[in-house]
């Protein structure tokens, strides 16, 4: 996420990439992204953000995780 304060006003912000970092025995996607509260105007924002990831050896467990991200207030 990348983002731009002038006077702690948000005047820009960008989600658009956002990855998995796994290595060994498991694997993992990205998800959708999204931008929640607050934003450009506003002195902060809420992002939400999904991934799922896969144990690669049986049984094969896999789950599903949410990110919460915030810019604060600043």
């Amino acid at each position: 996420m990348n983002y731009c304060k002038h006077y702690g006003t948000i005047t820009s912000v960008s989600i658009a990439a956002h990855g998995c970092d796994t290595s060994g025995l498991v694997s993992c996607h990205t998800g959708p992204a999204w931008q929640t509260g607050g934003g450009v105007g506003y002195t902060s924002a809420t992002f939400e953000a999904h991934a799922t990831w896969v144990v690669n050896l049986p049984p094969f467990y896999s789950n599903y995780d949410t990110l919460n991200l915030t810019i604060p207030v600043g």
